[in-house]
């Protein structure tokens, strides 16, 4: 279990985490394929049920139904982060370029230069936050794109991980590069919706199960879109198994299950006091996934 006082465990203010624990049916997607509800056993298993598309090393890509590709990685930090890069290098080349296109017009207010230098400024500031960890899993992974003649890199990776942080502190009351003033207050603009996590139990359920369910309401790309995939992985450097909906190259989801059954789906929240440093909701997503076993164990990682 990590040191839960270190200072990368500060969290960003904006996402509100719906942390749940019980048995999960699997989450949706904002673009309106959902895995079937066995994904949760995704986690644990050691051998693909569905067809396989490609292999490397214990690590596999398997075909699950309405275009969704399971992608199974097992290791350490490293090892899972070259093997995802290995397995995906084709889908990461193109969701991260014409995702970080959109999301710098969008940052830029349509000047793409623009928002790409605030996008690596957000990067700048967040980077000391991240756990070492997950740096090892995203070095991993550029180290596997170099390696197969990719000219993306670890910096490219980074941003990848951080942009949606940036994006979401783009409208908020403060910079990207930058904290308010001391005791400055700006009222945040009034919440117009966003992604939603539901959950059912008991008498609302067949068996009384608890069923979760997470509907993302999220910017995406037609080649985004095109790929969506389910990170099913088992750490052996430590923590928990797990799943999570993703977009290739993001080494979490903002949303998933572990194999002590406990689930959460993030949503945006409102704040007058928000700031760029702490590690970001994918690395905050990734040490629940991997190092909580009750709601309680999950409010100290926080």
């Amino acid at each position: 279990m990590p040191n839960k006082n270190s200072a990368f465990l500060a969290a960003i203010l904006l996402p509100a985490l719906s942390i749940l624990a019980g048995g999960c049916s699997s989450p949706g997607s904002g673009s309106g394929k959902t895995p079937e509800r066995a994904a949760p056993r995704l986690a644990g298993r050691l051998s693909p049920e569905g067809k396989i598309l490609r292999r490397y090393g214990p690590a596999f890509v398997e075909a699950l139904p309405h275009g969704i590709e399971a992608v199974h990685l097992k290791g350490n930090s490293y090892e899972r982060g070259y093997q995802y890069g290995t397995l995906l290098k084709n889908e990461i080349e193109e969701t991260l370029k014409s995702g970080m296109t959109m999301f710098a017009l969008y940052i830029g207010d349509k000047n793409y230069k623009k928002g790409l230098e605030r996008i690596r400024k957000g990067k700048e500031v967040m980077e000391r936050y991240i756990p070492p960890e997950f740096r090892e899993e995203m070095r991993g992974m550029a180290d596997a794109l170099a390696a197969a003649g990719s000219d993306l890199t670890y910096d490219d990776i980074l941003m990848w991980n951080t942009v949606n942080d940036s994006k979401m502190l783009h409208k908020g009351p403060c910079s990207i590069e930058e904290d308010l003033p001391a005791g400055k207050r700006i009222p945040y603009p009034p919440y117009r919706g966003g992604c939603m996590t539901v959950c059912a139990a008991g008498p609302a359920t067949s068996g009384g199960e608890m069923i979760v369910a997470k509907n993302m309401d999220w910017y995406a790309t037609p080649e985004m879109r095109r790929h969506p995939i389910v990170l099913a992985v088992q750490p052996t450097d430590g923590g928990y198994a797990y799943f999570t909906p993703a977009y290739p190259g993001w080494i979490s989801g903002i949303e998933g299950c572990n194999d002590k059954k406990v689930c959460f789906g993030m949503q945006i929240s409102r704040s007058d006091r928000e700031t760029m440093r702490g590690a970001g909701w994918h690395f905050l997503a990734l040490l629940l996934l991997k190092y909580a076993d009750s709601l309680g164990d999950a409010v100290n990682i926080l």
